[in-house]
Order: C-alpha cells, then sequence, then structure tokens
C-alpha cells in the first residue's frame, strides 16, 4: 500500500494552492464528489500531465477555487459509492488502461484535505467508460494548442470539445482510425483544427498538408481535395489567395 507522510502531504497541499490558475493537471474542488465526474477527471489530468511533462496530476477536495484559501472538505473518498460499489474499486474498473491512482487524507490547519493523485499516462491515453478526456488550461492558448499538435502528431482525429453545463469545457479525444473509417464529421473537425494550428504559427494548410494530415499517398491526392472541397462548404476553412491555381491553393480558418 502507499503511503505518503502527513508532511509530504501538507507541504504538497501548499504549494498546489500557490499555483495561480487550475492548471492542464491540477484541479480544486470542495465538495463536489459524483463518481463520473471523478473517473473523467482521472482520465483528463492523466493525459494531461503526460501532453505537460508532468509526472502526476491532482484534484484536491478543500481548496476553495476562486481564493485558493484552504477551507477543507466534508469528501469522505473511503465512504463514497457508485451502487453498492465502493468508489475506488468502480473507478479502477472503468478506466483503460489500468493506472495506479491514489486518494489521500491530510489534516491542515483543523479541517480536512483529500487529495487525489494520478499518474500521467504512459504509452497511450487514459480512458474512462470508453471515453479518453483531457483537460484544457486555463490561461489562453496554454492547453488547447497542444492537444491540437500532438493528436495531429500522433495522427489521431481531432478532439470533440465538449461544454458541461458552462461549467467547465470537455475534451474527448478520439482513437486513430484508417481515414477511409473515419467519420465525416471526424475529418471535417481535424482538418479545421489543422488550418488554426497553423494558423497561429503564421501558416496555411495547402493539399499536402492535408494529406500528410490523414496518412494520405500522393496517389491520394483527391481524397484530400474532397475534404478540403467539404470543409469549406461548411465554412470552416477558407483560401488564403481564391485566384491562386488549385495546384497552390493554401486554406486558412474562416475567422482569420
Amino acid at each position: 500500500m502507499v503511503t505518503r507522510s502527513t508532511e509530504y502531504l501538507q507541504s504538497l497541499v501548499r504549494e498546489l494552492s500557490k499555483y495561480p490558475n487550475e492548471t492542464e493537471w491540477i484541479e480544486f474542488k470542495c465538495n463536489y464528489n459524483e463518481p463520473q465526474m471523478i473517473g473523467e477527471y482521472i482520465s483528463a489530468l492523466s493525459n494531461s500531465a503526460a501532453l505537460s511533462g508532468k509526472p502526476k496530476g491532482y484534484v484536491v477536495w478543500g481548496i476553495n477555487n476562486e481564493s485558493h484559501n484552504i477551507d477543507g472538505t466534508i469528501f469522505q473518498y473511503r465512504k463514497s459509492k457508485k451502487g453498492n460499489e465502493e468508489l475506488e474499486s468502480w473507478l479502477a474498473h472503468m478506466l483503460t488502461p489500468s493506472i495506479d491512482f491514489k486518494f489521500f487524507e491530510v489534516s491542515m490547519d483543523g479541517v480536512t484535505v483529500v487529495i487525489l493523485e494520478i499518474p500521467c499516462a504512459d504509452n497511450q491515453p487514459v480512458g474512462f467508460a470508453g471515453c479518453e478526456y483531457i483537460r484544457i488550461g486555463e490561461e489562453r492558448g496554454s492547453g488547447y494548442d497542444k492537444i491540437i499538435a500532438a493528436t495531429s502528431k500522433s495522427g489521431m482525429p481531432a478532439p470533440r470539445v465538449v461544454n458541461q453545463n458552462n461549467l467547465f469545457t470537455r475534451v474527448v479525444l478520439i482513437a486513430k482510425v484508417p481515414y477511409d473509417l473515419m467519420s465525416k464529421e471526424d475529418k471535417l473537425r481535424t482538418c479545421y483544427m489543422k488550418a488554426c494550428l497553423a494558423y497561429v504559427t503564421q501558416q496555411a494548410i495547402s493539399n499536402a498538408d492535408v494529406r500528410d494530415l490523414f496518412g494520405l499517398s500522393d496517389s491520394e491526392m483527391a481524397k484530400a481535395t474532397r475534404i478540403i472541397k467539404e470543409t469549406v462548404g461548411k465554412g470552416l476553412i477558407k483560401p488564403f489567395d481564391p485566384d491562386a491555381s488549385p495546384r497552390y491553393m493554401k486554406y486558412l480558418p474562416f475567422w482569420a
């Protein structure tokens, strides 16, 4: 059984509370303890810690999200259940692959703080209940650019972004599949996100870039042309120079 000294846990809580904002790998909670959401956070923070180069991610109950004061929590993870199953056991068998997450409880100036320590993803993204999640950083541009760059480099479709009742943004990773098995929605979103990533580095995308993005050969230029045409048709991207010949045509996101 993994243990941490009281001194170590207290020092960790104080160090995490000093961050000016939540990050891709840190989440603060007061008492909210819905099991499904905890599972999604484990997946998201594990994957985001890996992208951020951090060995672990953390959910901390008892730190005020606004002031970062250590107010304490009434969350009791040992007594929490999902149905008739203990919370830790339920979370463990809902995660793929299995990871060695740990709950810890520590007293801080007379109040209780609960820490969920989550190891970073290793070799493959961590999924929960069949979905893989990633957390977007609080600072503008600090998280999503990394996600798009990493998924693009890995040949994965661009992730789906879901607003959770205006409380937070959930990013769902999509497994890598052959181009011909990818949904049209995923193809268009991936093409658009590639254009966005190129634009922030002062570039535009070409047919060759789209072929490279989807792992298409030079002989499959027509497939890349078709997905570009459909993405333009949806109003997601636009020509950089509408008068350029097809061979030299490049594209920007619609808002550029």
